[in-house]
């Protein structure tokens, strides 16, 4: 169970000046077992304004509430591998399926006083709600699949690599954007791949790939390396 509240008071010379509060309890009840993971989880959103009745006659109050479903679900495989490793090394694999349900709320009278679309990445695809911010909640009603595989070292639990792929999957059209925005009418998102491995002692490398299902080729790829010789030092 766990409550978050929030009351913020936007200013500034020429935009639009306003107060917002935020309430957001929660509950979820997980399931966890050493082979895989059951998580259910149901929230509400309830969010007010009180916004400048000078720019906002009669309808300077604003409020909506939302309720909020998701549930996570994952299993995993392990078995031990030898090759290529001075010692026991843990194979696993990981499918994960996470469902979300937003219901549809009109939110286009409501003010955007600090917020944007979320980043499209891995964390993103097991979240709920499309942007950062609380000006907006999108409708969701939606799957996302993702499969990871790690080679874990036995005696130390380290990981030695990690690799991943995922994709959602959209059962209805988004309706709520921000301001200007262009709705997104496809079925299904981009296709995201990870790779991370350590190279050698303290030594780690990432690339990411997204693959655009609508262009049919990769829209977006990054790469990176980190020389981590102790905790709270690192160079990357």
């Amino acid at each position: 169970l766990s409550v978050a509240a929030d009351v913020t008071r936007f200013d500034h010379p020429t935009l639009e000046p306003g107060t917002r509060s935020i309430v957001n309890p929660a509950i979820a009840y997980p399931w966890l077992a050493p082979g895989g993971f059951i998580i259910p989880r149901v929230q509400w959103h309830g969010t007010r304004y009180e916004l400048d009745p000078a720019r906002r006659p009669g309808a300077s109050s604003l409020s909506r509430s939302v309720p909020i479903a998701s549930l996570d679900a994952g299993l995993v495989f392990e078995r031990t591998v030898q090759g290529g490793f001075d010692s026991p090394t843990l194979q696993t694999l990981e499918p994960r399926l996470y469902y979300s349900y937003i219901p549809l709320r009109d939110q286009n009278a409501l003010p955007v006083f600090d917020t944007a679309l979320a980043d499209f990445n891995f964390a993103q695809l097991f979240t709920e709600n499309p942007f950062v911010g609380g000006d907006r909640i999108g409708q969701a009603n939606q799957i996302t699949a993702a499969l990871v595989s790690r080679l874990l070292d036995v005696g130390t639990g380290a990981e030695r690599l990690r690799v991943a792929l995922g994709q959602r999957y959209f059962f209805s059209p988004q309706q709520v954007t921000l301001p200007g925005g262009v709705p997104r009418d496809d079925k299904e998102s981009d296709v995201l791949f990870a790779l991370s491995g350590s190279l050698a002692r303290h030594w780690i490398a990432d690339v990411a790939l997204q693959h655009s299902t609508l262009q049919k080729q990769v829209v977006r790829a990054t790469a990176g390396i980190r020389y981590q010789p102790r905790p709270a030092s690192v160079l990357s």
